[in-house]
């Protein structure tokens, strides 16, 4: 099998589920809240050129078409088109028959929503203690940010298109966003770098009724 009809058959979209983190749709990358690019990156014997963190943001995932930064802890802020519920994230990385260097891929992950300063989280006393927040500062810009989820990327998954719920203590709070930094905390083994080759944002807009 030709490596091109190999990875149009491992990249078929199996979520059905509306993307908000697409570019196409508006979503942009935030600079001040992303770690920086990693321009060369060497696999092997081979010497790949870097691309920008906007491939994050595209469902054309090409062979060894990610986004790569230094080391296992990076950064990826993402500004959603418009203020959304967020139910569900979907992280997709090449499988490992096709992948380069799967050490390199994300395996801790921590996704955060930015809490706008005319909002408050209200959340019952027992529930309060749960939730994790953090200010977070790039460039000149400031933010209080709410862990929305945490996960793992498994690379021995069946499926390397992976999505995961959103715990309903988050959901039930009705916050929206439509600023989130991707966080990984983790790779599966590179000190070199992390790549991401594509992160989806599942939910609903503000003005649909719940």
């Amino acid at each position: 099998m030709l490596i091109k009809d190999a990875l149009n058959q491992y990249t078929k979209d199996t979520t059905a589920l509306h993307d908000y983190a697409l570019r196409s749709a508006g979503a942009r990358i935030v600079p001040e809240f992303t770690s920086e690019t990693l321009w060369n990156l060497s696999v092997g014997r081979q010497a790949l050129r870097g691309l920008s963190p906007e491939t994050v943001l595209l469902d054309d995932m090409k062979h060894g078409g990610c986004w790569a930064s230094p080391g296992s802890h990076v950064r990826l802020g993402i500004a959603l088109p418009h203020r959304i519920f967020i139910d569900q994230v979907t992280i997709d990385h090449v499988p490992i028959p096709m992948a380069q260097d799967i050490t390199t891929a994300p395996r801790k992950v921590v996704i955060w929503g930015l809490v706008h300063s005319n909002e408050s989280l209200f959340a019952p006393p027992d529930l309060d203690s749960q939730l994790t927040t953090t200010v977070i500062t790039g460039g000149s810009l400031i933010g209080t940010f709410l862990e929305i989820i945490s996960f793992e990327y498994d690379i021995f998954n069946q499926t390397h298109i992976q999505t995961f719920a959103v715990p309903r203590e988050i959901t039930s709070l009705q916050v929206d966003f439509d600023v989130i930094i991707v966080e990984v905390l983790s790779n599966w083994g590179s000190e070199v770098a992390t790549c991401l080759y594509r992160v989806r944002i599942h939910g609903s807009p503000i003005y649909t009724i719940r």
